[in-house]
């Protein structure tokens, strides 16, 4: 189970210039795509993934994961500054992000 926490949809580009919400997914996308080819490491991906999120947004101080086990989030591959390790679910700001508060909800939750 992945958690993906630190979001925002406008990007600077250096000409100052500011794309579009679905500019910049589909850009995004294509990066993500380039960086992720041929690669089989899950742990590779997740941190890529994090390093990748972090310096495309403005305005986040933290972009991550955060692994399911039992009933705690882990904290997995991330960018930013120093997160909490463990966070028991349904506690935390990881709660204010949409998903249900029991744990069988959480297995299937994502949060972007």
């Amino acid at each position: 189970m992945l958690i993906l926490i630190g979001w925002q949809f406008l990007v600077r580009q250096p000409s100052d210039y500011i794309m579009n919400k679905t500019e910049f997914y589909a850009d995004l996308n294509r990066d993500f795509n380039a960086l992720m080819a041929g690669e089989t490491s899950f742990l590779a991906t997740l941190a890529n993934t994090s390093a990748l999120l972090y310096e495309r947004l403005t305005d986040v101080n933290w972009a991550g994961f955060y692994l399911l086990e039992d009933d705690t989030l882990v904290l997995g591959p991330f960018q930013g500054k120093i997160a909490c390790v463990r966070i028991p679910v349904g506690r935390g700001r990881v709660r204010h992000c949409g998903c249900p508060q029991s744990s069988a909800a959480y297995r299937g939750c994502s949060c972007v």
